[in-house]
């Protein structure tokens, strides 16, 4: 139907604007960014990346959202019809709400103990920000 046709177009275009709009922000952290941001720009540079990854996979996956009363749900419509492309578009979902949670974290520090911001660059802390997105989606 057209109206489907509407909606795949457009959901094409934005995926296209996520992923350019995206490797600029990430171009402008890179090259234009205060040193005195520090490891700060990491943590948006890992928003920015993933947000490139979300579009392409999206893209690639194609849901299509059923949303009923309290229900919420999504169907693929990939390429490749296999039970783990759906498993991992769930499971990639949830990184940016856990990467906001790290967010969270880094800017409640630098605004309530500064002289612990620092942290942020210890390798086990950013093993551990890299483990815990990566461990909600494999739980998914």
């Amino acid at each position: 139907s057209t109206s489907m046709l509407t909606s795949e177009i457009i959901e094409m275009v934005n995926n296209a604007i996520g992923v350019i709009s995206n490797i600029l922000l990430m171009y402008l952290i890179v090259e234009f960014s205060r040193k005195e941001i520090g490891s700060y720009k990491y943590l948006l540079l890992a928003f920015a990346s993933f947000d490139v990854f979300l579009c392409a996979l999206h893209s690639f996956v194609k849901p299509k959202i059923i949303s009923v009363g309290y229900i919420f749900s999504a169907a693929t419509h990939s390429l490749i019809e296999i039970l783990r492309v759906g498993a991992s578009f769930a499971g990639f979902f949830t990184v940016p709400f856990s990467l906001m949670n790290i967010h969270f974290a880094y800017r409640y520090i630098s605004i309530r103990i500064p002289e612990q911001i620092l942290m942020f660059s210890d390798k086990r802390v950013i093993a551990l920000a890299v483990l815990y997105p990566t461990a909600q989606t494999i739980t998914w």
